[in-house]
């Protein structure tokens, strides 16, 4: 029996048979400054490894339709803390028109909870 999560996947390439697979995000490093999520980030945990500051600029569905329920995972394991900004037309809901990951170690997650509206958990200051 699965948990809460896991999905039934193919048991071999033929194609017989299911075996329960355990979702796993998919985790990359990124140096870049300058960072504009595309769809093939959601749900990716993104590990900031930039020793100077970077800026995250949320899109709007006019720029990337990420579906509502979409989440982004930011961990700042360098010097470069992240500044969250909205794109054009998009809310960043809850915090300040920007959000700031404050320390190296910190964690976020931003979630796309409405059309053009990103929300946050996690350490934000």
């Amino acid at each position: 029996m699965g948990r809460a999560g896991d999905s039934l996947t193919p048991a071999s390439s033929a194609g017989t048979g299911v075996a329960w697979a355990i979702p796993l995000l998919k985790v990359a490093s990124t140096a870049s400054t300058t960072i504009a999520p595309v769809l093939a980030d959601h749900g990716k945990y993104q590990r900031l490894t930039a020793a100077t500051a970077v800026t995250i600029t949320l899109p709007s569905d006019a720029t990337q339709a990420f579906p509502i329920g979409s989440y982004l995972l930011y961990k700042a394991t360098a010097a470069g803390l992240a500044t969250f900004v909205a794109g054009s037309s998009a809310t960043l809901e809850g915090p300040p028109p920007t959000a700031v990951l404050p320390a190296e170690g910190s964690l976020v997650a931003a979630t796309k909870v409405a059309a053009n509206t990103w929300a946050f958990d996690g350490e934000l200051a």
